[in-house]
């Protein structure tokens, strides 16, 4: 019953990788994290404008945020392990 939404979880957090990724070789480490932090914060916001919750439901708006969030921050935080365990190392001439 699950398994399509586990397959959409697969798909987004693998595509957050790829796209973590590449901002990392490109640009930097530093630039990459701004995707899981982008999607974390728009997670809140979209909950808290759907659900119109007040000040005093912030603790459970955020961990269910973080919850439907969590494809993109596991694929980006692989995305980014990749890229720092396969950079280059800076020759060193003797």
């Amino acid at each position: 019953m699950y398994a399509h939404l586990i397959v959409m979880a697969l798909v987004t957090a693998l595509g957050a990788g790829l796209l973590s990724w590449i901002v990392a070789r490109r640009i930097g480490t530093r630039w990459a994290l701004a995707l899981p932090v982008l999607a974390l914060a728009a997670m809140i916001v979209i909950l808290a404008r759907s659900q119109g919750l007040g000040f005093h439901d912030a603790l459970g708006m955020t961990a269910t945020a973080a919850v439907f969030a969590l494809p993109v921050l596991v694929g980006a935080m692989a995305g980014i392990l990749l890229h720092l365990l396969t950079k280059p190392k800076p020759r060193q001439d003797p």
